[in-house]
C-alpha cells in the first residue's frame, strides 16, 4: 500500500536511507563515497525535520514502511529509497507509478530526477531517459549520477509519452 507520510514514519525512513546506501548503493559506489552520502548510523532527527517539509509517499508492507519517495510540486523526485530487506519486489516501480499518477492529477507533464548509478536502470524501465551524466561533489567525494526525465501523456494515467 502506498500512502502519505505520517508522523513517526521518519524513524523507518532514516533506517531505509542509511541501509539502502550502505547495503545497496555500495555495489556501485566506493565505501568513501557511501560514507560521504550517509553516516553509518541512521539519523531520525534529520529525517523528522526533512519529512515534515517534504511529506514523502511511503510504501507500507504488512504495517512496515518498506520504501519512500519524495515528490516536489514541479515533478522532481528528490529521493527514492527501498529497504534492502524488501528489494527486488517492485516497490520502487510502484512508487514511481504512484508519483506519475500524482503528477498527472496536478497537471504536471514532466517528472525528473538525479538518479544514482544503482537507480538509473529502475528509472529507465519506467520510461525515464538520461538528459546528462554529472559528477556531484559531496563531503570531499565525487559521486556520479544522471539527470533523467520522463514526459507524461495528456491523460490522467501518468503513462509516458
Amino acid at each position: 500500500m502506498i500512502r502519505d507520510y505520517q508522523p513517526g514514519d521518519h524513524i523507518a525512513i532514516a533506517e531505509i536511507f542509511c541501509r539502502a546506501i550502505h547495503e545497496v548503493a555500495s555495489a556501485c559506489y566506493t565505501p568513501a563515497q557511501c560514507a560521504a552520502w550517509s553516516d553509518k548510523a541512521a539519523n531520525p532527527g534529520h529525517w523528522e525535520q526533512r519529512c515534515a517539509v517534504k511529506r514523502p509517499f511511503v510504501f507500507e508492507n504488512q504495517g512496515e514502511v518498506a520504501g519512500f519517495l519524495e515528490l516536489d510540486d514541479d515533478g522532481h523526485i528528490d529521493c527514492m529509497y527501498v529497504h534492502p530487506d524488501h528489494g527486488r519486489q517492485g516497490i520502487a516501480s510502484r512508487l514511481i507509478d504512484y508519483a506519475a499518477l500524482r503528477c498527472a492529477e496536478k497537471g504536471v507533464g514532466r517528472m525528473y530526477v538525479e538518479a544514482s548509478l544503482c537507480a538509473r536502470p529502475v528509472f529507465e524501465k519506467k520510461g525515464f531517459r538520461v538528459v546528462k551524466q554529472q559528477t556531484v561533489p559531496l563531503r570531499g567525494e565525487e559521486l556520479v549520477n544522471f539527470v533523467m526525465e520522463r514526459y507524461l501523456d495528456a491523460s490522467s494515467s501518468g503513462e509516458p509519452r
